[in-house]
């Protein structure tokens, strides 16, 4: 049975930089669990956003694609409001994403940025 689908917005929790079987094997898990939306962000990102797109099955049409993101050149703020506020998965999986979720290393102050970020952004939602 699949999980329902969620976005998930990756921060850079695992430097990027780890070997490709590592970034295929995480790519695999968040495919597997459901991911219907995949943004990442950190210092080479772009890897990991690759990762997930080999890892993702091929899609039979638009509606089914899982969408991948990278944001190497914005802020951390940024590309958690991106996530939370436009990033919209395909026709397939977007009845059922009711959930985003944000792994973030404690690195840099990565964390609590992330948390004012997604703070704002729910401030924001409720006025």
């Amino acid at each position: 049975m699949r999980m329902t689908s969620y976005n998930c917005a990756s921060s850079n929790y695992a430097d990027y930089s780890d070997s490709a079987k590592y970034l295929g094997w995480l790519a695999k898990k968040f495919v597997d669990a459901g991911c219907a939306y995949f943004c990442a962000w950190g210092p080479g990102c772009e890897l990991m956003h690759d990762a997930v797109d080999d890892a993702s099955p091929l899609p039979d049409d638009a509606d089914s694609v899982l969408m991948t993101t990278w944001h190497a050149d914005d802020s951390i703020e940024d590309a958690v409001l991106f996530a939370l506020e436009r990033a919209t998965p395909a026709g397939l999986y977007e009845a059922n994403c009711n959930a985003v979720i944000l792994a973030v290393e404690d690195r840099n102050g990565w964390r609590r940025d992330a948390e004012a970020a997604a703070q704002m952004s729910l401030v924001r939602d409720a006025i």
